[in-house]
């Protein structure tokens, strides 16, 4: 016998009738009731794109409990009971919650994708407590990953609340149900077609349902754990603080018990005291709040190397930190001992970022003194392998003396743990560990300060919605509110059709491969299963094809796979989990090849994609300027891979109309030209009978454009040979398999330098393609291009190589070639300053372009193209500079364990799309009630340009925005879209709207001098009684002249303009852990007249905050065998809340255009890609202080540090 699982959601009791209790809650929510505000995109919880709350009755306390939690990570079986709030729970765009109007009104939204998990975890803290704090604010945000917004104006808009007494806790609670006080009777079982799941209440139920087949959990299972069988233990343990220690059931939450310690803390003597902080310390800094929230202490401690780590040193002597066994399979509880008067515990983590952290490296001691001496040590260590690891060879040498150096503790490291185990990093943890113990040093409570920037106050002002004259003005995004509340479709929001089928697609294991064979046929015998469909279903010829690189895409493998996660069949079935399910059961014979991962793995086999027939680019002649300068410097500098990361992953959803071969494409595309048109080719059908519709993209920064074709062509062909429609979601790790990253890029340079100008450079750039082309070779051309950044090089010589690896094929990525290109040349300039002792402001200053300067490329400037001194002046008085400089090297001065940095640094980035792709189109409709629907070519990715495509026709027209309508893009109303992209789409589309409405005010006139003073709506009326065409399709091309360029004689103008810029960072390093924390960022951008400032200004702050985790933190991995290792945002650190700098200022540059420098638009500026340089400051200030840490040691001049300046590159640039 069955029970029935029971839980309420949004106030009404669901509907669990034939669920499976494995199943997801969002899997739920979105399949089953189709509500689609909750997001998925990782599938792993770690992005709090997927956050719920979850509230039930804990008699323990007599009280509801309130906790945010990630639905793709709880299955419904664990639900039993409880209460669950959605964003739509929350509030709706007619009746929105303050969170979400703040969110919207403080230009918080960019993609909106991310809007919703942060709106509900807000909310939950405002239920849990009356009064919060901006420590409060962020700590329970640091779960919830946003990839576009930069996360300033989130702490800006939220904070509001800080302080304010709210009533969300009685307002929530007085809409549940009495029955979720009611007792259950254990225990529960619950049956169904893949899972049967029993809760129990307790240890002794639970030891007497245990069999070989089952899986016991202390709590909220983890899914991706769920077998057939469960037992769940309720998540309702107890703690027990009493003068022998601390005893903590097992099946207790990590949150509950660093509150419950919380309460006792301050009741302790101060040993206890200090002991239970640094527990505090570790348990609060577990993760993510999602996590703790929802995962007990039993389950943890498989899950988290901390608490493993935790659990060795204290169980190590003396039996400290037991575990209380109900039976050797049960963990009953757990019991933490009191250390004794004379032992001392000590603890540290070390991670790429600061929040929702995982441990690079840990190390936990137990220490017996006698005084200040040791004469005892338990040393347990955590490193690359997370394998907990004793270290009895250093434990002996500190006994015998703990004053050893860096040097000697790490050959003794290596001794217990291996010489590949980061023993540097252990090493210096060791020292702080021992240091802090003997010293009486306390743990650092991390503080949050309150951020008030220039810009909320500046551009968070009310608005009218009857304005009509809305350009430059701070308008928010036009569909914020929708996305705050989750009603903004995405392309998996969409509803489901009755017949349609889920696509899963079937990848490679390896990553270089003979395919043998490939043997679908278990797969197919699963029921629901009806297609399983390969390179063999591809029309003849058809498989193979070339996007913007060389004929070498494919979209089924073949005979080979040439890196690992590469397509080589698909199934489709009649739901998500039968496809996955029936995916597995593919099985493929493979004959193993070479592998090739690196650059210097393919530079060793030689394998080189062709050489560009333009390169290189060459200026005056290189060498015979060193022969004259003073001095000659050669240096090297590479660039990591960087992961995309777009909130939303690939997704698709075809349907065949079955009728003249057409099918409609909604797809998450920024070029929709080339997926409908290869669809066309593909399925050899003209093209009008494809329409790809885009509504908006959640995040997209290139990787989407040409990536995403393949997998476009796939589904499209899947639709074909089924009849039905087809949807496919990627996972996150099949995205990233698929779409690439920005490559990683070496730069090997020669530099002439006289009197503190340049004489002359010359570059060598490789970059790692992937396993094909794509727009790889082009990426390299253009970072050639964007090499100068801000300096006049006299004489130039440079070129490069693309090279093939088996790893994704590497593509398009925002700012495209610039952002390597940018930092090798910065960090070539920051060298040259320190070997030489130059100002490094001065040096760049004295080689700034000037007016009328020609480039290396051919291209000559205008004034306007060279703003950069007037940029940098500006933020170094903003920044206040020199003072800060002066403050820093006084702190320097006095901290040996602690170093500052500061790093200002130009910017100068070109924006233009050759003259065959400067096109854009618009398509107006007016009805005969006056609102008007526009159709752009462009699509809408979280850059605000559907915002400003309405402030322009609301300027141009002379009517409110409210009266104007942006839906949609489609090809089927705006035909041959160029790709949105490189920082032009409102360039084009932007001009082809103001066109369009030039051309309707042109056919209104007639009817505006009969009745000037009529309302819009009776000039419509009339012009539609006098039979005059309220529709208006428009077309911009940009000048020729503009951007008409010869590659092969390096002439003309390569950019329509140049945004210019500058920003400060200063940052705080620890030079033992080498983890570092940015303290505040400066940025100014010349961006012309801006559109919208509020807009541009979100644009800046996101661009900056992924520019500064490019170099700073973010770490694409792969293994010896071509294994992608970083697959989700739980091993790819890309930066979170808890990152930003507290002072993060951005100012736009005030100046008058001259009227014959005003290009395209408004006099307006690209936005998009320019500020991701702006972020590289950052990483050149961690440098600065690396500077400064290896002059305490002695060591002086030039420093290599590594790309990303994770704390293991860090410490290795400061020690070796």
């Amino acid at each position: 016998m069955s029970d029935e699982i029971e839980f309420w959601l949004n106030g009404s009791l669901s509907d669990t009738v034939f669920c499976d209790p494995g199943q997801t809650l969002l899997q739920y929510l979105r399949t089953n009731l189709e509500l689609k505000g909750t997001k998925s995109n990782c599938d792993e919880g770690c992005t709090g794109a997927c956050t719920v709350l979850v509230s039930k009755w804990c008699p323990r306390l007599a009280a509801y409990e309130h906790r945010a939690m990630s639905s793709c990570r709880l299955p419904l079986g664990a639900l039993h009971k409880t209460h669950i709030t959605t964003v739509e729970g929350v509030g709706s765009s007619k009746n929105p919650h303050p969170i979400q109007e703040r969110l919207f009104e403080c230009h918080s939204v960019q993609c909106g994708y991310d809007t919703p998990g942060l709106v509900v975890a807000a909310y939950s803290l405002l239920v849990q407590a009356k009064t919060i704090t901006i420590q409060d604010i962020v700590k329970n945000l640091d779960g919830v990953f946003s990839r576009c917004n930069g996360y300033r104006s989130v702490v800006e808009a939220l904070q509001s609340f800080e302080g304010t007494t709210n009533t969300e806790r009685e307002k929530l609670e007085g809409s549940f149900s009495e029955k979720m006080k009611t007792a259950p009777k254990y225990p529960l079982v619950f049956k169904g077609k893949m899972t049967s799941w029993t809760t129990v209440n307790n240890f002794e139920d639970a030891k007497q349902l245990l069999t070989a087949n089952t899986k016991l959990f202390y709590g909220i299972p983890n899914n991706k754990k769920l077998t057939n069988s469960v037992v769940s233990i309720t998540n309702d343990g107890s703690i027990v603080v009493n003068d022998t220690g601390i005893l903590v059931d097992s099946n207790c939450t990590i949150t509950n018990i660093v509150e419950y310690l919380k309460t006792k803390v301050s009741g302790l003597d101060e040993p206890k005291q200090e002991f239970v902080q640094k527990l505090l310390s570790i348990f609060h800094n577990i993760r993510s709040t999602q996590f703790r929230n929802s995962t007990s202490i039993g389950d943890a401690l498989d899950e988290c190397v901390e608490l493993s780590l935790l659990h060795a040193t204290l169980c190590s002597t003396d039996g400290r930190m037991k575990m209380f066994l109900a039976d050797e399979k049960i963990k009953k509880s757990i019991s933490i001992p009191w250390i004794s008067n004379n032992n001392k515990f000590g603890f540290e983590k070390v991670s790429n970022r600061r929040g929702n952290s995982h441990a690079v490296v840990c190390a936990a001691m137990k220490l017996q003194m006698n005084g200040t001496s040791i004469t005892k040590m338990s040393l347990f260590v955590s490193c690359e392998t997370k394998k907990i690891k004793e270290a009895k060879e250093t434990a002996s040498t500190m006994v015998k003396n703990d004053e050893k150096k860096t040097e000697e503790i790490k050959v003794s490291l290596e001794k217990d743990v291996g010489s590949g185990e980061d023993c540097l990093l252990l090493a210096n943890l060791v020292q702080k560990i021992v240091s802090k113990i003997k010293n009486n040093g306390r743990d650092e409570a991390p503080t949050v300060d309150k951020i008030m920037s220039t810009q909320f106050q500046e551009f968070v002002v009310g608005l009218s919605k009857d304005d009509i004259e809305p350009i430059g003005k701070p308008f928010p995004h036009a569909a914020g509110l929708l996305c705050a509340t989750g009603e903004a479709v995405f392309v998996d929001d969409m509803p489901s059709y009755r017949n349609e089928l889920f696509m899963e697609f079937v990848t490679s294991t390896r990553a270089h491969a003979k395919i043998k064979k490939v043997d679908a046929s278990k797969a197919l015998a699963v029921a629901g299963v009806k297609h399983f469909i390969g390179y063999k279903d591809i029309p003849e010829g058809k498989n193979l094809f070339a996007t913007v690189g060389s004929e070498d895409e494919i979209i089924f493998a073949e005979d080979h796979v040439l890196y690992e996660g590469q397509p080589i069949g698909a199934i489709l079935a009649t739901n998500e989990n039968i496809a996955k399910r029936a995916a597995m059961l593919v099985a493929i014979d493979y004959e193993d090849l070479d592998i090739l991962v690196t650059i210097d793995d393919a530079i060793e086999a030689k394998s080189f994609f062709p050489v560009a027939g333009h390169f290189p680019f060459k200026n005056g002649e290189p060498e015979e300027a060193f022969a004259e300068s003073e001095y000659v410097i050669e240096g090297s500098f590479e660039t990591p891979r960087q992961e995309h990361f777009y909130e939303e992953t690939l997704s698709m959803l075809v349907v065949p109309v079955n009728e003249n071969g057409e099918m409609k494409v909604y797809c998450p595309t920024p070029n929709a030209f080339m997926t409908q048109t290869g669809i066309a080719n593909l399925l050899s059908i003209p093209a009008n009978r494809v329409t790809v519709i885009v509504k908006r993209i959640g995040c997209n920064y290139g990787g989407k454009a040409i990536r995403g074709l393949p997998y476009a062509y796939a589904v499209a062909l899947a639709a074909h040979i089924s009849g039905k429609p087809v949807r496919s979601v990627l996972t996150r790790t099949q995205d990233i398999q698929w779409t690439g990253q920005r490559g990683e890029f070496r730069g090997k340079y020669k530099v002439g330098v006289t009197d503190g100008k340049l004489t002359g450079v010359d570059y060598m750039l490789y970059k790692n393609g992937g396993y094909n082309t794509d727009a790889s070779p082009d990426i390299l051309t253009c970072a050639l291009v964007h090499i100068d950044n801000c300096y006049k090089f006299p004489t130039f010589h440079g070129t490069g190589q693309v090279v093939k690896t088996n790893t994704p094929s590497n593509t398009a990525f925002r700012a495209y070639g610039a952002p390597p290109a940018f930092a090798i040349t910065e960090n070539m300039m920051f060298d040259v300053a320190t070997e030489l002792k130059l100002d490094p402001i001065e040096f760049r200053r004295n080689n700034f372009y000037k007016d009328g300067d020609t480039t290396h490329f051919g291209q000559v400037l205008k004034e306007d193209d060279v703003t950069m001194e007037a940029c940098m002046d500006e933020c170094i008085t903003r920044a206040d500079y020199y003072k800060e400089k002066e403050l820093i090297e006084e702190f320097n001065k006095k901290n040996k364990t602690k170093k500052k940095g500061i790093s200002l640094i130009p910017f100068n980035y070109g924006v233009g799309i050759p003259p065959s792709f400067g096109q854009g189109g618009a398509l107006l409709n007016v009805n005969i009630d006056g609102s008007i629907i526009i159709f752009v070519g462009g699509v809408e990715m979280g850059q605000g340009f559907y915002t400003k495509m309405l402030q322009i026709a609301s300027q141009e027209l002379g009517i409110p925005m409210t009266k104007i309508h942006i839906s949609e893009s489609s090809t089927d109303n705006v035909p041959n879209p160029h790709i949105s992209g490189g920082s032009s789409t409102a360039d084009f589309s932007g001009n082809a709207v103001k066109v369009a409405c030039q051309e309707l005010s042109k056919r209104l006139s007639p009817f505006k001098e009969a009745e000037p003073k009529a309302p819009w709506e009776q000039w419509i009326g009339m012009a539609f009684g006098s039979r005059v065409c309220l529709s208006v399709a428009s077309f911009y091309a940009s000048p020729a002249e503009y951007t008409q360029y010869s590659l092969d004689e390096k002439k003309g103008n390569r950019w329509t303009y140049f945004v210019n810029g500058a920003s400060c960072s200063i940052v705080e390093v620890d030079i033992l852990t080498g983890e570092h924390k940015l303290l505040k960022t400066q940025i100014v951008m010349d961006v012309g007249e801006s559109i919208n400032p509020a807009i541009d200004v979100g644009q800046i702050e996101g661009s900056y905050v992924q520019g500064y985790g490019y170099l700073a933190m973010e770490e694409t991995l792969f293994s010896k065998e071509g294994k992608l290792l970083s697959r989700g945002h739980d091993t790819y650190s890309a930066p979170t809340i808890l990152d930003i700098p507290p002072v993060f200022n951005v100012a736009l540059l005030r100046k008058a255009t001259p009227v014959e420098n005003r290009r395209l638009l408004y006099s307006s500026k690209g936005v998009g890609e320019p500020p991701f340089l702006s972020g590289a400051s950052a990483f050149f200030a961690i440098k600065s202080a690396v500077v400064a840490a290896r002059a305490d040691r002695g060591v002086e001049g030039v420093c290599k540090l590594a790309t990303p300046s994770t704390p293991r590159n860090v410490v290795q640039a400061i020690y070796l």
